[in-house]
């Protein structure tokens, strides 16, 4: 399964997860505190599934464009075989084990870092 590196001008090696929040309906920010100690937001938009299990520290920010869960969450949202949608998998890694600790589907992702 391929990974690509989320691009942004923020490195998310050894930044610490803090917490995620649900804004309006389908809206997702996760939080994050920066070696600077720094708040790193990450603001998913339209999300349609979203996984996450305990961790602190982050190593990576990847999309993996031929996820299965991708696929299966799809199939169970559209009544048809669609090949276009808007739709891309996004993992979170922690840095100990570099195994997905976030999984998430959502149309997109802005990224902000505060100060």
């Amino acid at each position: 399964m391929e990974k690509k590196p989320v691009t942004s001008e923020v490195c998310f090696a050894n930044t610490k997860f803090k917490y995620f929040e649900m804004c309006e309906t389908t809206n997702l920010i996760i939080h994050l505190y920066a070696k600077d100690d720094k708040i790193i937001k990450l603001f998913f938009y339209n999300v349609l599934f979203f996984s996450c299990d305990s961790a602190y520290h982050v190593s990576n920010f990847f999309e993996v464009p031929d996820s299965p869960i991708l696929k299966t969450k799809l199939e169970e949202c559209y009544t048809k075989k669609t090949i276009l949608h808007p739709y891309k998998f996004y993992q979170i890694e922690e840095k100990i084990s570099d195994l997905p600790f976030i999984q998430l589907i959502a149309i997109g992702v802005s990224i902000w870092k505060d100060g």
